[in-house]
């Protein structure tokens, strides 16, 4: 009988039959067994993986530490889960799942084997809905999980997000042909926006969809959601970072832009009354891009403005609430806008 055979028969062939993608290695890591689900998951047929040592399916994608743990945990028949990033060697794509990984020895021969389930986060396929630049996939579409986070209970808060991503976008791009940020800023900026107000998860919704005036301590308790945002993206960075075999840089523009685009030009924003150019750049963008929307947008206390206003209202506002060089390529260029063009 074999080592595959001898091990865990019972619980093995129903884990292979399931749905649940399953692999299953001898004490040298070499796979003796995949599944279908694990053949789709992965884009490798089970021909070309059994007998090859798992080490080959190990990913640039994966801070190498996560490895590391995995290794440690398994020699010492202590069950490991984690989030890696595994690679579909079909699709060319790569692929965010929990794997989860036990040991068994036998007692009787002294053989082990391993057995890893992995689970496809799918939702990040699903809540990824913006046209981004698949090569950042998981940064991206951690971020855009977050967006959708924010989106709930709130039924005209998705279309804003997408609009004060497409602004962002368009107002990046101004900016990086007038040469006040790098080219390859302009993805990351516009959707570092989409967080901005993701902050208003913890404010009381009898306050965030109150059609009336805000009263003071109600005025208080919204400007909130800047700092409780850029605290959130800050959290979940933390605890997610040790996926990243590089420094990303993200989350730390959509926490600046979810802390600071209500700041003013003139330092008489909120939460930190910052001035001028210490208004980081994603925030500065932010805040055009957000008043933009905001302005066109009909909501139950206010009608929508029209474009003309709403171009004269961010001219008047340059250099008071709005960083002037932006707010002079937003006129200039203002005809080539997403919400002017689909108007």
């Amino acid at each position: 009988m074999s080592i595959l055979q001898e091990s865990l028969e019972l619980l093995i062939e129903p884990l292979l039959q399931s749905k649940t993608a399953v692999l299953i290695a001898d004490e040298n890591r070499d796979v003796l067994e995949v599944n279908h689900a694990w053949e789709e998951l992965i884009g490798i047929s089970r021909e070309n993986i059994i007998g090859q040592n798992t080490r080959l399916l190990k990913t640039e994608y994966t801070n190498p530490s996560i490895y590391c743990g995995l290794l440690e945990s398994i020699e010492n028949f202590i069950p490991w889960q984690s989030v890696v990033i595994d690679f579909n060697k079909r699709t060319k794509t790569p692929v965010p799942i929990c794997l989860s990984i036990f040991s068994y020895r036998n007692q009787t021969t002294g053989r082990s084997i391993y057995i890893a389930t992995s689970t496809p986060i799918e939702s990040l396929d699903v809540l990824f809905s913006l046209n981004i630049d698949a090569s950042k996939t998981l940064e991206s579409r951690l971020v855009m999980l977050m967006t959708k986070i924010a989106e709930w209970g709130d039924p005209v808060i998705e279309k804003h997000i997408e609009n004060v991503y497409q602004n962002s976008r368009w107002i990046a791009q101004l900016a990086a042909k007038a040469n006040l940020i790098e080219a390859e800023q302009i993805e990351d900026l516009a959707l570092a926006s989409t967080l901005h107000d993701i902050g208003k998860i913890q404010v009381a919704k009898q306050i965030l969809f109150k059609p009336d005036k805000l009263t003071p301590g109600e005025h208080a308790h919204m400007r909130e959601h800047a700092p409780t945002g850029s605290e959130l993206i800050d959290w979940v960075y933390k605890q997610i970072s040790p996926l990243f075999s590089y420094r990303t840089k993200m989350f730390k523009l959509a926490s600046e832009a979810a802390r600071s685009h209500h700041e003013w030009w003139n330092g008489k924003g909120y939460p930190d009354g910052l001035a001028g150019e210490n208004i980081p750049i994603a925030a500065r963008i932010t805040a055009l891009a957000d008043v933009i929307d905001a302005l066109q947008s009909e909501r139950p206390y206010k009608k929508s403005w029209s474009l003309q206003d709403i171009k004269k209202y961010i001219i008047e506002r340059s250099a008071t609430q709005f960083d002037p060089q932006l707010v002079g390529l937003v006129r200039d260029y203002w005809e080539s806008a997403p919400f002017y063009v689909s108007t």
